[in-house]
């Protein structure tokens, strides 16, 4: 199983779309957990017309993304933390690709995306490294090598590592 944690701060222009591409996944066995950190729009609204027994949500304060993701995961139930971005929208076989590859051997794995407008016009892809090394080398080079919201890990890797 897998908790998704969807931090959302003012997102009533995406989430909706956000949302629906996770419950279509073709992969079933998750909670999406959403947390709205603090948002004056009408995400929270939205939100609640949701009628899906995955989605736990929670609203607090507004602190931040870091801080509303730390929460997310304290309230997850699974091993594995999916990540998703209330302004993204996610392949329906995203978690069944990112499963095998966490199989591995590894303990985070991310994914390239497509770059859309506003009006949803795609208008590039991005070209994230794949190999240990270009990762590394990307690091080095003060560069973030992951796409934030594509990626999905070992919750205890990530509490080992201090967050």
């Amino acid at each position: 199983m897998i908790s998704i944690i969807l931090p959302v701060y003012n997102g009533e222009k995406y989430i909706y779309n956000s949302v629906k591409s996770v419950l279509a996944s073709n992969y079933n066995n998750y909670e999406l957990i959403i947390i709205n950190d603090g948002s004056n729009d009408e995400t929270e609204n939205i939100i609640l017309k949701f009628k899906d027994p995955r989605i736990k949500y929670y609203s607090k304060q507004n602190s931040g993304i870091a801080d509303s993701l730390n929460y997310g995961i304290s309230k997850s139930r699974h091993e594995i933390i999916g990540r998703m971005d209330s302004d993204d929208e996610m392949d329906p076989n995203r978690f069944i690709y990112q499963l095998k590859k966490l199989k591995e051997r590894v303990v985070l794995v991310g994914s390239n995306g497509f770059l859309i407008t506003e009006e949803n016009k795609l208008f590039g892809k991005t070209n994230m490294p794949i190999l240990n090394y270009e990762i590394k080398q990307k690091i080095l080079n003060l560069k973030n090598p992951i796409i934030h919201p594509s990626v999905i890990f070992f919750k205890k890797s990530f509490i080992k590592s201090g967050k």
